[in-house]
Protein backbone atom coordinates (compact mmCIF):
# COMPACT_ATOMS: atom_id res chain seq x y z
CA UNK A 1 0.00 0.00 0.00
CA UNK A 2 1.07 3.61 -0.52
CA UNK A 3 1.73 5.71 2.59
CA UNK A 4 -1.56 7.55 2.10
CA UNK A 5 -3.41 4.27 1.68
CA UNK A 6 -1.83 2.84 4.85
CA UNK A 7 -2.73 5.95 6.81
CA UNK A 8 -6.31 5.80 5.54
CA UNK A 9 -6.63 2.26 6.85
CA UNK A 10 -5.39 3.37 10.27
CA UNK A 11 -7.59 6.46 10.26
CA UNK A 12 -10.72 4.51 9.36
CA UNK A 13 -10.00 2.14 12.26
CA UNK A 14 -9.49 5.13 14.56
CA UNK A 15 -12.80 6.63 13.38
CA UNK A 16 -14.58 3.46 14.30
CA UNK A 17 -12.85 3.47 17.69
CA UNK A 18 -14.22 6.93 18.52
CA UNK A 19 -17.66 6.13 17.14
CA UNK A 20 -17.41 8.43 14.12
CA UNK A 21 -17.18 5.90 11.29
CA UNK A 22 -19.93 7.58 9.26
CA UNK A 23 -20.50 10.93 10.94
CA UNK A 24 -18.93 14.23 9.95
CA UNK A 25 -15.75 15.15 11.81
CA UNK A 26 -15.24 18.39 13.70
CA UNK A 27 -11.92 19.96 14.75
CA UNK A 28 -11.86 18.05 18.06
CA UNK A 29 -12.37 14.76 16.20
CA UNK A 30 -9.46 15.60 13.88
CA UNK A 31 -7.24 16.35 16.89
CA UNK A 32 -8.28 13.09 18.54
CA UNK A 33 -7.51 11.07 15.42
CA UNK A 34 -4.07 12.66 15.12
CA UNK A 35 -3.43 11.87 18.78
CA UNK A 36 -4.51 8.24 18.39
CA UNK A 37 -2.15 7.81 15.44
CA UNK A 38 0.68 9.40 17.40
CA UNK A 39 0.05 6.90 20.22
CA UNK A 40 0.59 4.16 17.62
CA UNK A 41 3.88 5.71 16.52
CA UNK A 42 2.62 7.64 13.47
CA UNK A 43 3.29 11.38 13.58
CA UNK A 44 0.65 12.98 11.36
CA UNK A 45 -0.38 16.64 11.44
CA UNK A 46 -3.98 17.63 12.09
CA UNK A 47 -4.02 19.30 8.65
CA UNK A 48 -3.03 16.07 6.93
CA UNK A 49 -5.65 14.11 8.88
CA UNK A 50 -8.25 16.66 7.81
CA UNK A 51 -7.18 16.44 4.15
CA UNK A 52 -7.24 12.64 4.10
CA UNK A 53 -10.59 12.43 5.83
CA UNK A 54 -12.47 15.25 4.13
CA UNK A 55 -11.35 15.21 0.48
CA UNK A 56 -12.41 12.68 -2.14
CA UNK A 57 -9.58 10.26 -2.82
CA UNK A 58 -8.05 8.12 -5.54
CA UNK A 59 -7.88 4.33 -5.03
CA UNK A 60 -4.29 4.63 -3.75
CA UNK A 61 -5.37 7.08 -1.05
CA UNK A 62 -3.97 10.24 -2.62
CA UNK A 63 -6.42 13.16 -2.36
CA UNK A 64 -8.19 14.17 -5.55
CA UNK A 65 -7.08 17.69 -6.42
CA UNK A 66 -9.38 20.66 -6.01
CA UNK A 67 -9.23 23.96 -7.86
CA UNK A 68 -7.24 26.80 -6.32
CA UNK A 69 -7.25 30.39 -7.57
CA UNK A 70 -4.62 33.09 -7.12
CA UNK A 71 -4.70 36.66 -8.35
CA UNK A 72 -3.65 35.85 -11.92
CA UNK A 73 -4.42 32.18 -12.47
CA UNK A 74 -6.62 29.32 -11.41
CA UNK A 75 -5.31 25.78 -11.16
CA UNK A 76 -8.04 23.28 -11.95
CA UNK A 77 -7.76 19.49 -12.12
CA UNK A 78 -7.23 18.01 -15.59
CA UNK A 79 -10.36 16.60 -17.23
CA UNK A 80 -10.78 14.35 -20.27
CA UNK A 81 -11.85 17.33 -22.37
CA UNK A 82 -8.46 19.00 -21.77
CA UNK A 83 -6.49 16.34 -23.62
CA UNK A 84 -6.26 18.08 -26.99
CA UNK A 85 -5.13 21.38 -25.42
CA UNK A 86 -2.47 19.64 -23.33
CA UNK A 87 -1.23 17.65 -26.32
CA UNK A 88 -0.91 20.78 -28.47
CA UNK A 89 0.96 22.48 -25.63
CA UNK A 90 3.39 19.57 -25.28
CA UNK A 91 4.27 19.37 -28.99
CA UNK A 92 4.38 23.14 -29.58
CA UNK A 93 7.72 24.10 -31.17
CA UNK A 94 8.34 26.84 -28.60
CA UNK A 95 6.95 25.22 -25.47
CA UNK A 96 7.69 21.54 -26.11
CA UNK A 97 11.50 21.72 -25.72
CA UNK A 98 11.01 23.38 -22.32
CA UNK A 99 8.47 20.84 -21.10
CA UNK A 100 8.68 17.27 -19.79
CA UNK A 101 8.95 15.67 -23.24
CA UNK A 102 11.89 17.95 -24.14
CA UNK A 103 10.50 18.56 -27.61
CA UNK A 104 9.99 14.93 -28.59
CA UNK A 105 7.20 14.47 -31.11
CA UNK A 106 5.02 11.72 -29.68
CA UNK A 107 1.70 10.24 -30.75
CA UNK A 108 -1.50 11.09 -28.92
CA UNK A 109 -1.50 7.60 -27.42
CA UNK A 110 2.04 8.01 -26.11
CA UNK A 111 1.17 11.41 -24.69
CA UNK A 112 -1.92 10.03 -22.96
CA UNK A 113 0.35 7.53 -21.20
CA UNK A 114 2.38 10.40 -19.72
CA UNK A 115 -0.81 11.98 -18.31
CA UNK A 116 -2.01 8.80 -16.66
CA UNK A 117 1.33 7.34 -15.58
CA UNK A 118 1.67 5.89 -12.10
CA UNK A 119 4.27 8.53 -11.20
CA UNK A 120 1.81 11.44 -11.68
CA UNK A 121 0.58 12.50 -8.23
CA UNK A 122 -1.41 15.58 -9.30
CA UNK A 123 -1.80 17.77 -12.36
CA UNK A 124 -3.67 20.91 -13.24
CA UNK A 125 -4.64 23.03 -16.20
CA UNK A 126 -3.54 26.63 -15.66
CA UNK A 127 -6.42 28.98 -16.45
CA UNK A 128 -6.01 32.74 -16.80
CA UNK A 129 -8.26 34.77 -14.51
CA UNK A 130 -7.89 37.68 -16.92
CA UNK A 131 -9.82 36.10 -19.79
CA UNK A 132 -10.63 32.53 -18.70
CA UNK A 133 -8.31 31.03 -21.31
CA UNK A 134 -6.41 27.77 -20.71
CA UNK A 135 -2.77 28.81 -20.81
CA UNK A 136 -0.69 26.07 -19.25
CA UNK A 137 -0.18 22.75 -17.53
CA UNK A 138 1.51 21.94 -14.24
CA UNK A 139 2.36 18.51 -12.82
CA UNK A 140 3.54 17.05 -9.54
CA UNK A 141 5.19 13.67 -10.07
CA UNK A 142 7.55 11.06 -8.59
CA UNK A 143 6.41 11.84 -5.05
CA UNK A 144 8.17 9.76 -2.39
CA UNK A 145 6.84 10.12 1.13
CA UNK A 146 9.61 7.85 2.37
CA UNK A 147 12.28 10.24 1.06
CA UNK A 148 10.17 13.37 1.55
CA UNK A 149 10.68 14.62 -2.00
CA UNK A 150 8.73 15.14 -5.21
CA UNK A 151 9.20 16.72 -8.63
CA UNK A 152 7.26 19.56 -10.24
CA UNK A 153 7.00 20.94 -13.77
CA UNK A 154 5.15 23.95 -15.18
CA UNK A 155 4.59 24.89 -18.83
CA UNK A 156 2.86 28.07 -19.97
CA UNK A 157 2.10 29.79 -23.24
CA UNK A 158 4.59 32.58 -23.90
CA UNK A 159 2.19 35.48 -24.33
CA UNK A 160 2.91 38.99 -23.03
CA UNK A 161 -0.53 39.39 -21.47
CA UNK A 162 0.14 36.37 -19.24
CA UNK A 163 3.38 37.72 -17.76
CA UNK A 164 3.74 36.60 -14.13
CA UNK A 165 1.23 33.77 -14.51
CA UNK A 166 3.93 31.07 -14.60
CA UNK A 167 5.44 32.19 -11.30
CA UNK A 168 2.06 32.22 -9.60
CA UNK A 169 1.11 28.82 -11.03
CA UNK A 170 4.37 27.36 -9.68
CA UNK A 171 3.74 28.95 -6.27
CA UNK A 172 0.23 27.51 -6.10
CA UNK A 173 1.48 24.08 -7.17
CA UNK A 174 4.20 24.12 -4.51
CA UNK A 175 1.73 25.23 -1.87
CA UNK A 176 -0.51 22.33 -2.85
CA UNK A 177 2.37 19.84 -2.77
CA UNK A 178 3.61 20.83 0.67
CA UNK A 179 0.08 21.01 2.05
CA UNK A 180 -0.98 17.54 0.92
CA UNK A 181 2.23 15.51 1.26
CA UNK A 182 4.83 15.52 4.06
CA UNK A 183 7.58 16.62 1.69
CA UNK A 184 10.90 18.14 2.68
CA UNK A 185 11.51 19.61 -0.74
CA UNK A 186 10.31 19.67 -4.34
CA UNK A 187 12.67 19.43 -7.30
CA UNK A 188 12.56 21.04 -10.74
CA UNK A 189 14.59 19.54 -13.59
CA UNK A 190 15.56 22.53 -15.74
CA UNK A 191 17.51 22.34 -19.01
CA UNK A 192 20.28 24.89 -19.40
CA UNK A 193 18.40 26.87 -22.04
CA UNK A 194 15.57 27.50 -19.51
CA UNK A 195 17.83 28.79 -16.75
CA UNK A 196 17.82 32.50 -17.74
CA UNK A 197 14.09 32.72 -17.03
CA UNK A 198 14.70 31.55 -13.45
CA UNK A 199 17.79 33.62 -12.71
CA UNK A 200 16.04 35.98 -10.27
CA UNK A 201 14.72 33.10 -8.13
CA UNK A 202 17.96 31.10 -7.85
CA UNK A 203 19.60 31.75 -4.51
CA UNK A 204 16.23 32.82 -3.11
CA UNK A 205 13.50 30.17 -2.89
CA UNK A 206 15.24 28.08 -5.57
CA UNK A 207 18.52 26.35 -4.76
CA UNK A 208 20.70 24.65 -7.34
CA UNK A 209 21.68 21.19 -6.05
CA UNK A 210 23.38 19.67 -9.05
CA UNK A 211 24.13 19.67 -12.77
CA UNK A 212 24.08 16.80 -15.25
CA UNK A 213 26.58 17.81 -17.91
CA UNK A 214 25.45 17.69 -21.56
CA UNK A 215 22.36 15.72 -20.58
CA UNK A 216 19.73 17.03 -23.03
CA UNK A 217 19.90 17.21 -26.81
CA UNK A 218 18.11 20.19 -28.36
CA UNK A 219 18.68 22.46 -31.34
CA UNK A 220 21.63 20.51 -32.68
CA UNK A 221 23.68 20.37 -29.47
CA UNK A 222 23.78 18.94 -25.95
CA UNK A 223 22.78 21.05 -22.94
CA UNK A 224 23.30 20.66 -19.20
CA UNK A 225 20.38 19.67 -16.97
CA UNK A 226 20.14 21.63 -13.72
CA UNK A 227 18.48 20.18 -10.62
CA UNK A 228 16.81 22.93 -8.58
CA UNK A 229 14.93 22.53 -5.32
CA UNK A 230 12.50 24.40 -3.10
CA UNK A 231 12.44 23.38 0.57
CA UNK A 232 9.37 23.38 2.79
CA UNK A 233 10.85 26.27 4.79
CA UNK A 234 11.46 28.34 1.65
CA UNK A 235 7.92 27.57 0.45
CA UNK A 236 6.34 28.79 3.69
CA UNK A 237 4.58 31.82 2.16
CA UNK A 238 3.25 29.70 -0.73
CA UNK A 239 1.99 27.07 1.72
CA UNK A 240 0.15 29.75 3.68
CA UNK A 241 -1.28 31.11 0.43
CA UNK A 242 -2.51 27.67 -0.58
CA UNK A 243 -4.13 27.05 2.81
CA UNK A 244 -5.96 30.38 2.73
CA UNK A 245 -7.13 29.86 -0.87
CA UNK A 246 -8.19 26.25 -0.35
CA UNK A 247 -10.89 27.33 2.05
CA UNK A 248 -12.45 29.33 -0.83
CA UNK A 249 -11.82 26.73 -3.53
CA UNK A 250 -14.49 24.89 -5.45
CA UNK A 251 -14.18 21.40 -6.90
CA UNK A 252 -13.97 21.06 -10.66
Amino acid sequence: MSDNSSLLTLLEAARRAIGKAEEDLDSLDILLLATLLEDEGHIVSEERVRVLMERPRKPNGDPIAVSVSGGLVKLRPVENTDFEFLYELAVDDNIGPRWRLRGQKVSREQFMATLTGADVAAQFVVESRLDGADIGHCVLYAVSERDGVGYAAVALRSVEQYRGCGSEAAALLLGYAFSIWPLRKVYFEVPEYNMPSLASAIGGPLLEEGVLAEHVFHGGRYWDMHLLSVSRAAAGPWLQLHDSLTHRSTRS
